[in-house]
């Protein structure tokens, strides 16, 4: 991407993100469909403003990052199951595998929230842990989520890929507790 791109791609995913908080919307209290159905619309809006900035291999390179960034977590969003055709019973034990890690990562955060909630004298969470615990139930997700699809389905994802891209390591910023500003792509 030239640095003019990088601009107006930066400008656009900010406006998504302002326009998301800003919405007054608590996802938290919205059924699963309610919630797919909002983000998938505000993805087809946020790409359809990338599309107008991008040409269309650039295009192609951005969707197969967004694949490689999100793993086989994708597998639950419907263009990507409609690509593997997936069969109902598979788009089932995905659904299955992505709503365990669902609760069991919502039950930890909920133990971190209890333990602030008890004041000062509760110890703070120690994040290495947490940080830990969320990938292995993300290890463990994409080992069901691996089970589910045939050689043939494992060949066309690998496909859908591309070429591996090394992102760079999103680190939470020590001395402020908040994390750096996202990286732009521009491979």
């Amino acid at each position: 991407m030239d640095p003019a791109q990088v601009d107006l791609v930066q400008g656009v995913a900010r406006a998504g993100g302002d326009r998301n908080r800003g919405s007054g919307q608590d996802t938290r209290n919205m059924s699963r469909e309610e919630r797919e159905k909002l983000f998938a619309q505000a993805r087809q809006e946020q790409e359809k403003k990338v599309a107008e900035i991008l040409d269309k291999k650039q295009m192609a390179r951005l969707k197969q990052l967004e694949l490689q960034q999100s793993g086989l977590r994708s597998l639950d969003r419907k263009e990507v199951a409609d690509v593997l055709k997936l069969t109902a019973d598979q788009r089932q034990k995905v659904d299955a595998a992505i709503d365990g890690e669902r609760t069991a990562m919502r039950a930890a955060v909920e133990g971190l929230r209890r333990n602030r909630a008890n004041g000062d004298e509760a110890p703070r969470p120690d994040m290495t842990a947490v940080r830990e615990k969320m990938e292995k139930l993300r290890t463990e997700r994409d080992a069901r989520l691996n089970l589910v699809l045939t050689d043939g389905q494992k060949k066309q994802w690998q496909s859908m890929l591309g070429a591996p891209f090394k992102f760079p390591e999103r680190r939470p910023d020590r001395d402020r507790g908040t994390r750096p500003p996202r990286r732009t792509i521009t491979n």
